[in-house]
């Protein structure tokens, strides 16, 4: 197996392992891939409490103010709700992987989403106001 195929498959089990872990009690989660020509897609979904819900129903004496503060917390910063500093980076694996096949990430939550685009050296980052959604909604996006 490469190392883009085990760095992927680490991607993904992470974010199913994430589904049963965060979303809550009882809650549909989906994972789905696709491959067409030169393009892969991955995409992980549940229908539970979302980013902010999580973070709000933590222990955490701080807790984020909004969806977009909450996706930042969760993606970027690698703040577990937990409070524990050695828990939070499912992310940041997820988001290596990606970064390292040149690829786009977009976590979408509540009523926010943030996307990184990995083009050679450069990555952009946007994290943007969106319609409310129940649950959570990773995509991953590569091109080869």
């Amino acid at each position: 197996m490469t190392t883009a195929a085990l760095r992927l498959s680490g991607a993904l089990h992470e974010l199913l392992t994430n589904v049963e872990e965060h979303a809550g009690d009882g809650v549909d989660g989906l994972g789905a891939f696709e491959i067409l020509g030169r393009e892969a897609w991955m995409v992980v979904a549940d229908s539970g409490r979302g980013v902010l819900g999580g973070y709000q129903a933590s222990q955490l004496a701080d807790k984020p103010a909004d969806a977009e503060q909450a996706l930042k917390w969760a993606v970027i910063d690698h703040r577990s709700r937990t409070g524990d500093a050695a828990r939070g980076t499912g992310f940041q694996t997820v988001i290596q992987s990606v970064r390292s096949l040149d690829g786009c990430v977009r976590v979408r939550s509540d009523d926010a989403s943030l996307e990184l685009e990995q083009e050679a050296d450069r990555s952009r980052l946007l994290l943007r106001e969106q319609g409310k959604l129940r649950g959570f909604v990773v995509s991953v996006l590569l091109r080869w």
